[in-house]
């Protein structure tokens, strides 16, 4: 049989990110030949330089970033926030709280290892997204952690292993080198590439080509 490698570079901020998960499983559902296809998770930080101490509202950091209103960021941030509920997803992004990804990463490249790499990312999007928890807390991302099927055990070795810290720097690098400038960025079997976030049919369209372009 087949087998189709979709691999995602993402960061758990990227509200974009979040949307194009959903699009993808949405395209998966109607691809014939889903059971073929392994997607992988990698790594990327929009905002390294933030630290705990940023405590800041979402729209209020996007406004610094920007240069422009909260008001001005508001609407610019409702074409994405309209796109997020087409697919089923009620961002709430005046409870946001703008974290430093870093941690989150180390227990997402945890639960890759066991399997659960999708389910990490969804449990911590959809805390920082839709549930407005404040994740400089390591103890909520510990949580999250946990509901994507983690034990507290696993998650806390991640935020302290050595080997989780160097996984994050390899997917850096590897995202340097394809040139990655923006996420999310799908890479499918037979060289496709997506960015940002399309719709469902751009998605089903892809596999479908990376399917055709695939050897057995």
């Amino acid at each position: 049989m087949k087998r189709i490698r979709v691999d995602i570079w993402s960061d758990c901020v990227c509200p974009y990110c979040y949307a194009g998960k959903r699009h993808l499983e949405m395209a998966l559902l109607s691809f014939p030949f889903r059971e073929s296809v392994e997607v992988i998770w990698h790594s990327y930080q929009l905002n390294p330089q933030l630290t705990k101490d940023n405590q800041i509202k979402y729209y209020d950091f996007l406004s610094q970033s920007f240069g422009i209103s909260p008001e001005d960021t508001r609407k610019r941030a409702a074409g994405i926030v309209s796109k997020a509920a087409s697919v089923g997803l009620e961002y709430n992004l005046e409870k946001a709280v703008q974290f430093n990804t870093f941690e989150a990463h180390r227990v997402i490249q945890k639960a890759k290892e066991r399997g659960l790499g999708g389910e990490a990312e969804e449990a911590i999007f959809k805390a920082f997204f839709i549930d407005g928890v404040n994740l400089n807390n390591t103890e909520e991302i510990i949580r999250c952690g946990v509901s994507a099927g983690l034990t507290p055990e696993d998650c806390r070795e991640a935020l302290t292993s050595e080997r989780y810290y160097n996984l994050i720097w390899e997917d850096f690098r590897e995202a340097e080198s394809r040139s990655i400038e923006l996420v999310p960025t799908f890479f499918f079997s037979g060289g496709i590439k997506i960015e940002a976030c399309p719709d469902v049919e751009t998605f089903l369209d892809a596999l479908n080509k990376s399917y055709e372009l695939t050897d057995s």
